[in-house]
């Protein structure tokens, strides 16, 4: 609609032995864990809802700038060799993309 205002952001995390990691933290690195320091990201249920505290929202202005912000926090996943797959996850991966709209005030 004419005049509304968007604003498109996303956060990642990955749960990795039963803690939760931010993928985005700046300085993160590029795939160099364990040796990386990565954020602790915490999650509560409120009335029903997950709620994750501590995952950096990063503000996302095009589709090129979501996907280059999705392929850092591939590369600060948590990888190791299985006997079945050398490049293993070990973890999950949880990518949120927040739409939010607003009307001029």
């Amino acid at each position: 609609s004419e005049g509304i205002h968007y604003a498109v952001s996303m956060s990642m995390i990955e749960i990795y032995k039963e803690v939760g990691h931010d993928l985005l933290a700046r300085g993160a690195g590029t795939g160099q864990r364990p040796n990386k320091k990565m954020p602790i990201v915490t999650v509560t249920v409120n009335a029903g809802q997950s709620v994750l505290h501590g995952a950096k929202r990063t503000a996302l202005a095009s589709e090129e700038d979501g996907l280059g912000q999705y392929f850092l926090g591939d590369l600060n996943r948590t990888v190791a060799e299985t006997p079945h797959n050398l490049a293993s996850s070990r973890s999950h991966c949880v990518c949120t993309i927040f739409i939010e709209a607003s009307e001029p005030a």
